[in-house]
């Protein structure tokens, strides 16, 4: 229910205002003023939402009362009842909020209409103060998430100093400085904390933890940028040497890791001037922290560091020996060689470049696929589950941790050739077989085939052998001794006869090869 005020110095007329709304607008809880000295007095002592208002009356007139009211702060839906149609009341009416001017004398029903429409017009703004209250909780809510979405923003690159001041200013970040240099903390977790709820947890312990320590120092803000990934900014003086922030990073670090079970490796950038330097010295903590793959986890990894000429070390790899290596499926040969390459990454310290690491990576992905092409196959076809294995290098932390996944894909590849090299050799077989089986009659040796499948002779004899467990002239005599046994079941055949028609041009050797087969002599196993 709303509280409505009707101010009218002439009772009858007021107690008729009165009435009829009471009769026909029961949703007002009425209040009357004979003057607007007392319409004050009650405004200023009860809550008042909306007025009834006739402006020439004795001690204070309507419009000196509205006047007072927007002096005071005080805004009310308020209607204008008068008998005077000068334009000037209206006017200064309407100038000090008043919503609506209407001239008496007024009906019942003017009245009705006009209770009803302050009603909606209250109803609206009881709306509309609901929604913005509303707003403003979901925005004292998400205050965090939305002061994090600033710095991923200004990070980004996407904010102009118009509303870097304007965001600093509703977030109540207090920067006194135009210097700014950012450290990027990559958490590593025990992996007891494996599940994603119990990493949220433990970051925003650690979240938490950082914000404290930011109410110590004061010359910080924390947010998160990445996943597991804490960006600190620092405000900066002309004073302050870039190495300076080392030893506090220190403190940082080592309460960090005192608190909860994790290792913290920091990467960290210069000092730069203006919002714009925010985003560079950004890039160059992100670019440092990568270099734990060099540095190892744990590591406070300044940029300056990295970026020092140390000169370019020599890294020993034997092209050629790997592809040898790796088509003849030597897996040792080839895990002794990764250990060798990875070791002189780690002998050499800072004095390799990340982007090294990686082009000797990816030449050796390159090699794989080169020997993989040979087959018919692309290293994409052999590793389906990475969408591009180049840019797989990238999302390792460690050396340890490219160098098990090398191992892996070496492993992967070779067995892929042991397959496919399975498979080739028993089609190379099966071709063997066909032929002796259609030309069991001719003299058939390794070389008659080897000729005849362009192949190598010994190649063949090796997997001819360690496809069918014996070799190509024992297959022979099996196949021929195998139709001499057809043949020997008709009677109108000569022993001699049978053995010349399967290819044996010596009775006696044919008789030893089928005893040997059959454990019967031909003449035995025709007459049974």
């Amino acid at each position: 229910m709303y509280n409505l005020l009707i101010v009218e110095d002439e009772a009858e007329i007021r107690e008729g205002i009165e009435n009829c709304i009471r009769e026909k607008a029961s949703y007002f809880n009425i209040k009357t003023a004979k003057n607007g000295l007392k319409a004050l007095e009650i405004i200023t002592q009860e809550k008042i939402d909306a007025m009834i208002l006739d402006i020439r009356m004795p001690v204070m007139d309507g419009v000196d009362l509205l006047k007072e009211l927007r002096q005071r702060g005080i805004a009310l839906t308020t209607v204008v009842l008068s008998g005077h149609d000068e334009f000037e009341y209206a006017k200064a009416a309407l100038e000090y909020g008043a919503s609506k001017y209407l001239l008496k004398p007024v009906t019942p029903q003017d009245i009705i209409d006009i209770a009803n429409e302050i009603k909606r017009n209250l109803d609206d703004k009881a709306s509309r103060k609901f929604e913005l209250e509303n707003l403003r909780q979901q925005v004292r809510q998400n205050l965090n998430l939305l002061k994090e979405r600033f710095f991923n923003d200004l990070i980004s690159g996407k904010v102009s100093n118009e509303i870097f001041e304007s965001k600093i200013k509703f977030f109540n970040i207090n920067i006194k400085s135009d210097l700014f240099q950012a450290a990027i903390l990559d958490i590593s977790y025990d992996q007891t904390f494996s599940g994603i709820e119990e990493r949220e947890m433990l970051n925003q312990y650690i979240e938490k933890l950082l914000s404290d320590l930011v109410q110590v120092c004061k010359d910080f803000n924390v947010f998160f940028a990445a996943s597991e990934q804490i960006v600190l900014l620092f405000e900066k003086t002309d004073d302050d040497r870039e190495e300076d922030v080392l030893d506090e990073l220190g403190h940082i670090k080592n309460e960090i890791e005192k608190a909860a079970p994790i290792v913290a490796t920091i990467g960290v950038g210069r000092i730069y001037k203006g919002i714009a330097g925010i985003r560079k010295t950004y890039i160059e903590a992100l670019n440092s922290v990568k270099h734990k793959i060099i540095m190892g986890e744990g590591s406070i990894i300044p940029y300056w560091n990295i970026t020092a000429d140390n000169g370019m070390p020599g890294i020993s790899f034997e092209i050629e020996e790997f592809k040898i290596n790796l088509r003849l499926c030597l897996r040792e040969k080839l895990y002794q060689m990764l250990n060798n390459f990875f070791d002189s990454f780690m002998s050499c310290g800072k004095n390799v470049t990340l982007d090294c690491i990686y082009s000797y990576c990816n030449l050796i992905l390159a090699l794989v696929s080169a020997v993989l092409s040979e087959s018919g196959k692309l290293l994409s076809e052999v590793f389906p589950e990475y969408v591009n294995p180049y840019a797989e290098i990238y999302r390792f932390s460690t050396i340890d941790e490219i160098k098990e996944w090398m191992v892996k894909l070496i492993d992967r590849c070779i067995d892929h050739i042991e397959r496919l090299r399975e498979k080739r050799s028993r089609n190379i077989v099966e071709m063997a077989k066909k032929i002796i089986i259609e030309n069991y009659r001719e003299d058939i040796t390794t070389k008659y085939l080897s000729d005849r499948l362009f192949l190598n002779q010994d190649y063949l004899g090796r997997i001819f052998k360690g496809e069918t467990g014996m070799t190509v002239s024992d297959y022979v005599n099996k196949v021929r001794v195998k139709k001499a046994m057809e043949l020997l079941k008709n009677p109108k055949y000569m022993v001699y006869e049978v053995a010349r028609m399967v290819g044996f041009s010596d009775q006696h050797y044919f008789s030893t090869v089928f005893r040997k087969v059959t454990g019967l002599t031909p003449s035995q196993y025709k007459e049974v």
